[in-house]
């Protein structure tokens, strides 16, 4: 990955979720299963990504899940080893690149595009403040303002 610049999406928080929200569903039991058998080992292998400079971006495929579920995957993150900040970036400016849209998107600069959150606390001290959304702006419109 790190010869060839290829970017890791490892959707951490999904298999924690199985394993704490469904780990009694009938429908989820083949997966609470192996997230039991192989999680130590790929956090292993996720944690080590991160120590050698694998590029790793925020995303997922998963729809229906609670509203914050993918924002507890920056604690994941932030558990295996990347700081807060390289965790948001992960999430925002990482994936720009990997989209091609650096110059558009990934970072608040004069003359991109840019949909921001806000949160009361400062989450390069506690990242589960991601979490804890109290305003957001898409496209120049107040979505959600809870000050």
């Amino acid at each position: 990955m790190l010869q060839y610049g290829t970017y890791l999406i490892p959707t951490l928080y999904i298999g924690e979720y199985f394993l704490a929200e469904q780990s009694e569903s009938e429908a989820l039991s083949k997966a609470v299963e192996l997230t039991r058998k192989y999680r130590a080992g790929y956090r292993k292998m996720y944690a080590r990504a991160i120590k050698k400079g694998v590029k790793i971006g925020v995303g997922s495929d998963n729809v229906g899940f609670p509203p914050n579920f993918s924002a507890k995957e920056f604690g994941e993150l932030v558990a295996l080893g990347m700081s807060p900040m390289q965790a948001i970036q992960a999430g925002t400016r990482v994936n720009a690149e990997l989209l091609q849209q650096a110059n558009d998107i990934g970072t608040i600069e004069a003359g991109k595009f840019a949909d921001i959150i806000a949160v009361k606390g400062d989450p390069l001290k506690d990242i589960s403040e991601l979490e804890r959304v109290v305003f957001v702006m898409k496209g120049g419109k107040v979505i959600k303002n809870e000050e």
